[in-house]
């Protein structure tokens, strides 16, 4: 039997945390955001043609330069999601077609991708913004970059059937994880 939940948030909310503990207690996760990745190096070509040249480094995307060109415009950074998120769940069903069991999808813009469909809950990783912007410029975002992505993922989340709060002590959000999966009937 296969159940699938979606682990959606902010960036620095704690998404990839969670993801990690769940990981280690023998959950399947995928990664949307590696998924991207992959799916930009298999479509470096059309990147390369619509974004220039530029974008490629050493044969291989450079997202930190992609960034650079569509954070700046939004029409450039909606058409890189164009190409980008078709591809992105098409590949996502594939995978989901093929694997059986409990898997955890960490991904931060669901309504987007249109993937809430393939999801039997969604569970909420929050933080406020204070720690969220903290999180990140200790992972060396500039603060220019933070405003413009918590700007675009501002009315991403649908409604939750689950919020975790993750403001606090790893030992707290591994308590309400352990909540969730009782709530749930995985543990």
């Amino acid at each position: 039997m296969k159940r699938v939940f979606c682990i959606i948030g902010k960036a620095g909310a704690g998404k990839s945390t969670v993801a990690k503990i769940l990981k280690r207690r023998g959950f399947r996760i995928i990664d949307v955001d590696k998924l991207a990745h992959v799916i930009l190096e298999e479509n470096k070509d059309i990147i390369r043609k619509r974004f220039g040249k530029g974008v490629v480094v050493n044969g291989r995307i450079s997202r930190k330069k992609l960034g650079e060109i569509v954070f700046r415009n939004p029409e450039l950074f909606d058409e890189l999601e164009r190409i980008i998120h078709p591809l992105i769940k098409e590949r996502l069903k594939n995978i989901l077609d093929k694997v059986e069991g409990v898997i955890f999808i960490d991904v931060a813009i669901p309504n987007k991708l249109g993937i809430k469909e393939f999801c039997e809950k969604t569970i909420l990783i929050h933080a406020d913004q204070r720690t969220i912007e903290k999180r990140l410029r200790n992972s060396g975002w500039s603060d220019e970059k933070i405003q413009e992505v918590m700007k675009r993922q501002e009315k991403e989340y649908m409604e939750p059937d689950f919020i975790i709060n993750n403001n606090d002590s790893l030992d707290l959000l591994e308590k309400q994880i352990n909540n969730f999966l009782k709530e749930v009937k995985l543990c």
